[in-house]
Parts: structure tokens; C-alpha cells; sequence
């Protein structure tokens, strides 16, 4: 009887599925969490993405592979990430953010704190109905180190 690893097996099926679906969704195996997002995410008129760590910019990376452009900037707390550019998006604070979108959905993308960035947002006065905690732990998404 052959031996074999879960992970073994796992690669060869991506393998074998990037030959025929080259669609990037079906490669990692994304959730029915992860799926339900995006359909929530393509019906929103702008998207702030919270967040401009490596977690923000695999999430603009899926967005944009699911063919969501509508996404306007990345806010975040760090000091030293404002003023920079991520992927083309200004990263600004998130006081600026909602002056600048105030009707925009805010997407959390840290996998940690999100817990303390929900109530930062609706201390300062944003919709919680336009909040959304997009947990990248939940989707089958890869992120690399």
C-alpha cells in the first residue's frame, strides 16, 4: 500500500486543477466565508481597506483578481505606513479616510485587533452596517511570509 501526506495530495490536486481552471479562487480552495465577502464587497460603491500590512495587500491582491476595483485607500494606525503608497493606493488615517469616503465600506484586514479597530471605527462615527471584517484566516487564502 502506497503512503502519501494530506499536503502531498493537496498539491497535486492544485496542480492538477491550475492545467484546467486557471481561475485563482479555485486554486486555493476559498471558503464559503471567503465567497460571500466578495459578493458583499462587489456591491459596495467604495471600499476602504483598514489595514496596509502584508494581510491588506493579499486582500487588494484577491479583490482585484475578483475584479473589485472600486477599493480608494488603505487607512491605517501606523504612523510610519501614512503618507506612503501601497499598490497605487495612498494610505492615509482613518480619520482622513472617513472625511475623504464617509459613505465608504471600511474593510478590516489585520488578522489580529480586529476586535479594537471595529470599536475605533464606530467610536468615530462609522455605520457599523458598513463595516466588514474580512479574516483572511477563514477564506483558504495563502498568504506568504
Amino acid at each position: 500500500m502506497a503512503e502519501f501526506t494530506t499536503q502531498q495530495v493537496m498539491k497535486e490536486i492544485q496542480e492538477e486543477l491550475s492545467k484546467t481552471m486557471p481561475h485563482l479562487g479555485d486554486l486555493y480552495f476559498t471558503t464559503f466565508y471567503y465567497r460571500k465577502l466578495i459578493r458583499l464587497l462587489k456591491e459596495q460603491k467604495e471600499l476602504v481597506l483598514f489595514g496596509a500590512g502584508k494581510y491588506g495587500i493579499a486582500i487588494l491582491a484577491a479583490l482585484k483578481r475578483e475584479g473589485i476595483s472600486n477599493v480608494r485607500c488603505f487607512c491605517d494606525n501606523n504612523e510610519k505606513a501614512l503618507g506612503k503608497t501601497v499598490d497605487e493606493l495612498p494610505v492615509i488615517s482613518p480619520e482622513d479616510a472617513l472625511e475623504q469616503y464617509p459613505d465608504a465600506c471600511f474593510v478590516i484586514t489585520p488578522k489580529d485587533y480586529e476586535n479594537e479597530i471595529l470599536r475605533q471605527l464606530v467610536r468615530m462615527g462609522v455605520d457599523i452596517e458598513s463595516i466588514v471584517i474580512f479574516n483572511i484566516k477563514n477564506t483558504g487564502l495563502i498568504v506568504e511570509n
